[in-house]
């Protein structure tokens, strides 16, 4: 039968199987507290699950492919990536972008740099021929919907026994309408998912990272289309380009913690995307390092523009933010610059208001319009804008361009009641006198 024929024929209604009663299928709740549980099966421990489809997005050229295939040569020979436990198993990768040389070749520089033997864990299939398309738009009644193709029951035949099914990509493997969440959620739940759940295995579906999300950072959404895209899978990667190659973003989980931070890659010299590093656990302790060491010197150029007697904002957003204003001094950091710097800065940002290095204070300009200024923490004053300027310059050398902590302020201004002796009583300035009676002290500041 030829594709047009059969499409032809899923177009006729009687050929439709009408849905399942709703809410037909219960959950068993017996015996919860003494049943043995199942745990989640991961082929790549936190990345891949078992059971499920996880969605792994990127640009055209950004090297998804090519790591979408490190990780099947490294399932069919068993070996960790990334510092992450890896299951040996079999793996079936239907390409519908690249055809056969190319997979070849990849695979070909990958099993050589690695030294890997697949033992014929490894299957690829060349779906770039015409026909291949997995899900098929259908109207029936006046309703838009997808279907199964012969391509999507082919594969579900040859998926049996393979413990992941790699799919590139979805723009080939679906023909539906991205944006409608009905359409989306058939393919990936309801033949994919299907497909995931029957064989135990793991399905990954390479996918385009929507052009707008990626321009504001790989900020958690990156799929182009409906948000069923994002909802429909428990797992979710986005590979994003870095300045030194790409990193590993996991934009969700619902199946356990996330990674505590990105997986950086770099191209290596044989053309390949490999991890910078092997220990997830070393890797966390110099991202964390790298952080304080970034907290300190962001902290060293507050008090540059403090001593410089000027309002560090904190707006976050609009024509003068801190890091618009910051970033105007020569002493800026370069590697607070570009977009990644720019991560750095703001991790820093945050990093000195967890530890109250730093803190905010509110002030009213010329208009009576409240702003929002950092202050450093412990300036040793007991209002704002001493904090942030002070009443006089300190005669201390700062260090490190950190400005110390000035003393106590020993005086006391017009109308502000003030402590006297050691009985804890408070008086009231009433002159300006030598002999204020809110200081006992001779040359009280104070009184001028």
């Amino acid at each position: 039968m030829s594709p047009d024929d059969y499409y032809a024929k899923l177009a006729r209604l009687d050929d439709f199987e009408l849905p399942k009663q709703p809410f037909s299928k219960t959950v068993d709740l017996t015996d919860l507290r003494t049943a043995q549980l199942k745990a989640i099966d991961w082929l790549i421990q936190g990345l891949l699950p078992r059971g499920y489809v996880t969605l792994l997005g990127g640009h055209g050229g950004s090297g998804k492919s090519l790591l979408a295939l490190t990780w099947a040569a490294h399932i069919a020979h068993g070996c960790g990536w990334a510092g992450l436990e890896v299951t040996k198993g079999r793996v079936l990768f239907a390409s519908l972008e690249d055809g056969s040389e190319l997979v070849r070749y990849r695979l070909g520089k990958i099993v050589q740099a690695f030294n890997f033997e697949l033992g014929g864990n490894l299957d690829a299939f060349d779906g770039t021929d015409e026909g291949h398309t997995l899900a098929h738009p259908r109207l029936q009644g006046g309703v838009r919907s997808v279907c199964k193709t012969q391509a999507m029951d082919r594969l579900l035949e040859l998926s049996a026994g393979y413990d992941l099914v790699v799919i590139d990509n979805a723009s080939d493997a679906y023909a539906g309408n991205e944006n409608d969440r009905s359409e989306v959620r058939a393919f990936l739940k309801g033949m994919l998912g299907d497909m995931a759940a029957r064989n135990n295995q793991a399905v990954l579906l390479l996918a385009h990272i929507d052009k707008q999300a990626a321009r504001g950072g790989a900020a958690g959404n990156n799929y182009s289309g409906s948000t069923a895209w994002h909802n429909s899978s428990r797992s979710r990667l986005a590979l994003v380009p870095s300045d030194d190659g790409a990193e590993l973003h996991q934009e969700k989980l619902n199946l356990g913690a996330r990674l505590d931070a990105p997986i950086e890659l770099s191209w290596s010299a044989d053309g390949l995307l490999k991890p910078l590093s092997s220990d997830r656990v070393g890797h966390a302790a110099r991202l964390e390092r790298q952080i304080r060491e970034d907290a300190t010197r962001l902290l060293g150029l507050i008090g540059i523009a403090i001593d410089s007697d000027e309002k560090v904002t904190a707006a976050k957003a609009g024509p003068h933010t801190t890091y618009k204003q910051l970033s105007s001094y020569s002493e800026f950091p370069k590697m607070f610059e570009g977009r990644k710097g720019k991560d750095r800065f703001f991790q820093a940002l945050k990093q000195l208001k967890r530890e109250k290095r730093i803190s905010e204070f509110q002030q009213r300009d010329s208009n009576r319009n409240s702003k929002t200024y950092f202050k450093v923490a412990d300036a040793g004053s007991s209002t704002d804008e001493d904090a942030a300027f002070g009443d006089e310059k300190s005669s201390q050398t700062y260090v490190g361009n950190i400005p110390p902590i000035p003393p106590a302020r020993t005086y006391a201004r017009a109308g502000e009641r003030v402590g006297k002796g050691g009985d804890g009583a408070y008086v009231e300035p009433t002159n300006l006198g030598s002999d204020c009676p809110a200081c006992a002290n001779e040359g009280c500041k104070h009184c001028c």
